[in-house]
């Protein structure tokens, strides 16, 4: 029979296909060089964060255009960043070849929300990119929870809103395997924003000559994500497997050995966001434990094969410096404009040249003296089909028939624009039909 669809859905399906209903799409107006982003005062952490925001394809530019069409008087103070955000995608969107200078509204709009967010940013300190990361999808989730809750008369309550963590979502958990009664168990589930990958073991952080050495031998980033979900053998493990069948047996239930696997990655996103961590507490050879940074060089593909999908790099943000109290942030992006790699150094914006960019081989860096910190993925397009049941539910059609259903949609849509949709999700929020379909929800 013929699929229906709930409004939210249906909004959702707005997003996907630019041709349904009246969608409205925030367009970039100008090509060519990206605008670079004035530093306002050792700002260079948050504006080499921004660009990769402000380039990652698909959903987030389009989801931040919701903040637009609620006024001053129905946000919160949670939503503010959200429409400051877009007032600065729209800026960035006009402005080509130059640069947002310091006296952009829009640029310091944003400084001072997220100060009134989290006061650390309100002064010109050096910060943490990642946090800063951190802080601002949390914030602009929070900021559309309070669009779906509403403060006033005129915006209905409704669920929580999960927007971000159903763009950038990634969800593990741990697997437990009993060796006495084969019985498998998945534990500990959660769903972040990002992988967060040490660089260093352990042990290496307890032994000042073991992390030298470590530190001194590449890796790739695949051998990461391996050491991740290492397993571990366990003994004396209560198995509640192994008392369940004891107790029906009436025999005597005795603890057993299981081998456990963490971070495990189940689910992930359109987006994938890696954070190398390149700033730890070691032992020094002193014996004192001291904050470093982790220089290890990491193979990072460009082209990233997961057990949930395949995604190609769009963004690299790099920390040039020796110390973590020092250092200047720098962006690597791959341009929505015109597909081609930019490095942003706050307002010098400048094309990249680095072949393996292009090519789809591993880098190690994007800039001479810059170790990357954060990788932005996206999911290629010929493995969305593959997601097309999670945001519309599940029509029981067999694989096959989904891919051939997918193929038939991206022949038809070959050569449209990117979906915008903006203006339907937001026009459903106002109607109080902002619930996100049940599968994209955590």
């Amino acid at each position: 029979g013929v699929l229906e669809l709930t409004p939210a859905q249906e909004a959702i399906v707005a997003w996907r296909a630019p041709e349904a209903h009246d969608v409205v799409k925030e367009e970039i107006r100008e090509t060519g060089v990206l605008p670079g982003l004035a530093n306002l005062g050792n700002t260079c952490f948050a504006n080499s964060v921004l660009q990769c925001l402000l380039n990652t394809p698909g959903w987030f530019p389009e989801a931040c255009l919701a903040f637009s069409h609620f006024g001053d008087s129905m946000l919160s103070s949670k939503a503010a960043l959200g429409r400051s955000f877009q007032n600065l995608a729209r800026e960035y969107g006009c402005t080509s070849g130059g640069a947002l200078e310091r006296s952009n509204r829009a640029l310091r709009n944003l400084k001072e929300a997220i100060a009134a967010i989290d006061p650390q940013y309100a002064g010109c300190q050096q910060q943490d990119a990642y946090e800063f990361l951190g802080c601002m999808l949390e914030t602009l989730e929070e900021g559309f929870g309070a669009l779906f809750h509403g403060e006033g008369p005129s915006i209905p309550a409704g669920p929580k809103a999960d927007v971000i963590r159903a763009i950038c979502g990634v969800s593990m958990h741990t697997r437990r395997e009993c060796h006495q009664c084969s019985a498998c168990l998945e534990v500990d589930r959660v769903t972040d924003t990002a992988l967060r990958l040490p660089l260093l073991s352990p042990e290496a952080q307890l032994d000042h000559g073991l992390r030298e050495r470590e530190e001194e031998t590449p890796v790739t980033l695949q051998d990461l994500l391996d050491s991740v979900r290492r397993p571990e053998t366990i003994e004396g493990y209560d198995c509640d497997e192994c008392r369940k069948r004891c107790k029906e047996s009436g025999e005597e239930h005795s603890r057993s050995t299981i081998t456990q696997h963490g971070g495990v990655v189940s689910v992930t996103r359109d987006v994938v966001i890696v954070v190398l961590y390149r700033f730890a507490h070691a032992l020094d050879a002193s014996g004192n434990f001291k904050p470093t940074k982790v220089k290890r060089q990491v193979a990072i593909p460009t082209e990233l094969n997961m057990e949930t999908g395949s995604y190609g790099l769009y963004g690299v943000v790099s920390h040039l410096g020796t110390t973590l109290s020092a250092g200047h942030y720098v962006a690597a992006v791959r341009s929505r404009r015109d597909d081609l790699w930019y490095e942003c150094n706050d307002e010098t914006v400048t094309p990249l040249t680095l072949k393996a960019l292009y090519d789809g081989r591993p880098i190690t860096a994007v800039r001479e003296g810059a170790e990357p910190y954060i990788l932005f993925y996206h999911r290629r397009p010929s493995d969305v089909a593959a997601q097309i049941p999670a945001v519309l539910g599940d029509t029981g059609a067999s694989p096959a028939e989904r891919r051939e259903d997918a193929d038939a949609g991206a022949d038809a849509g070959a050569g449209q624009d990117p979906p915008g949709g903006g203006g339907a999700f937001a026009r459903a929020h106002r109607h109080g039909q902002g619930r996100l379909p049940d599968a994209l929800r955590f």
